[in-house]
């Protein structure tokens, strides 16, 4: 395993979120993760994240390992989406300020693997709302929890040690990395055997509930907030359910 190489990668994008927000005002440290393609289910993406999920070969014949990394937003910016039922304008620009952030940390990645000999595939994605069902071809929330960035909340995303308040990105490539090891414990605390629940009343569509996630009542929301903040980019955002929670920033603690 190239061990070298990863610490580099782990620069690198902590290094494009620095350079970004040099202020630190936007995000938090990233966290980055590893997983060898033959250490873990990705064969199994199509039955947990969707029928038409691709596999890491599609997007790189070849492939051997899969690279996820985790940007936190910070409080201010999280905590500006707080209160009411629309998303804020700090938490819409951010989510697309992140967006592009995460492309070009693909492409830096890309270079460094590159020069050392290797090939990448990055799955590049703009939102489109004609998929089949709204569920997306490439699940970054499905890729970082197989390189052992978290575990799932109620709110089906996932819970890092930095918390749920962030993006994901995540690519594919040739070069032979380690694999993070998955947490040892759940990090949502009703998983762990708790009452929780916040993130479901959160919702201001109802979208989320004890019993299932509706996906159209969720992008109804997003489109809500896309026309209520008006901004050059498409700010199709809500983030209701990951703000004013016990997961928001870290791993919660529950004592039995």
């Amino acid at each position: 395993m190239d061990y070298l190489l990863e610490s580099q990668i782990r620069g690198l994008v902590q290094g494009c979120v620095r350079r970004s927000d040099p202020e630190r005002k936007i995000w938090r440290d990233s966290l980055t993760g590893f997983a060898q393609i033959d250490d873990r289910p990705f064969d199994r993406l199509r039955t947990w994240a969707g029928e038409g999920h691709l596999l890491p070969d599609d997007i790189l014949p070849g492939a051997e390992s899969v690279i996820s990394f985790f940007i936190p937003f910070t409080e201010e910016v999280t905590c500006s989406n707080n209160e009411g039922t629309m998303a804020s304008k700090d938490w819409g620009e951010t989510y697309v300020r992140t967006r592009d952030l995460i492309e070009e940390i693909g492409f830096e990645i890309t270079s460094i693997l590159e020069a050392g000999g290797f090939n990448c595939g990055v799955h590049q994605e703009r939102y489109d709302s004609t998929v089949k069902d709204l569920v997306s071809p490439w699940s970054h929330r499905h890729i970082a929890w197989l390189c052992g960035l978290g575990s799932f909340g109620r709110n089906n995303l996932l819970i890092t040690e930095a918390g749920c308040s962030g993006r994901l990105g995540s690519l594919v490539t040739d070069a032979p990395l380690s694999t993070t090891p998955m947490p040892e414990a759940e990090y949502c605390i009703e998983k762990q055997g708790g009452s929780c629940g916040v993130c479901i009343g959160r919702c201001a569509k109802g979208a989320l509930t004890e019993e299932d996630y509706d996906r159209y009542s969720c992008r109804e929301q997003c489109l809500d907030n896309a026309a209520n903040l008006k901004g050059e980019d498409l700010m199709d955002v809500c983030g209701k359910c990951l703000t004013k929670l016990p997961c928001t920033f870290r791993v919660p603690v529950f004592s039995r």
